[in-house]
């Protein structure tokens, strides 16, 4: 019987700084999360004016955060957040996805005999 350890494939958590300060990002984000940030962004832009639209993208990202750092408050999050900043952690954090997906060759070692009972 074979057995896939999904936990193996899993990489370390990620360091992202803003504003001075050093956040823990997790090295996998739920998809429920992975999927809100992706709908809220979808649209955003420079020249976006719909503030609802922006802060909802923004919260998507800012849950992101709390993850790791219980702490952190979503008003200074908004107030220290640019939108080149979160053009580039939207793209951070959908290329930990990517990331998983170039190794195949280390899924590999990942699969392995599992003992029959």
């Amino acid at each position: 019987m074979k057995l896939l350890n999904l936990d193996k494939i899993i990489e370390d958590d990620k360091i992202v700084e803003l504003g001075g300060i050093e956040y823990i990002i997790p090295a996998e984000i739920n998809l429920e999360m992975i999927l809100n940030i992706t709908k809220t962004s979808q649209g955003l832009d420079e020249g976006s004016a719909d503030p609802e639209k922006m802060d909802a993208a923004i919260k998507a990202v800012f849950d992101v955060f709390t993850i790791r750092d219980n702490e952190i408050k979503y008003d200074d999050f908004k107030k220290i957040i640019g939108m080149k900043q979160y053009t580039a952690l939207v793209q951070f954090i959908m290329g930990q996805l990517e990331d998983a997906e170039k190794k195949p060759e280390d899924s590999k070692e990942e699969l392995s005999e599992k003992p029959e009972k």
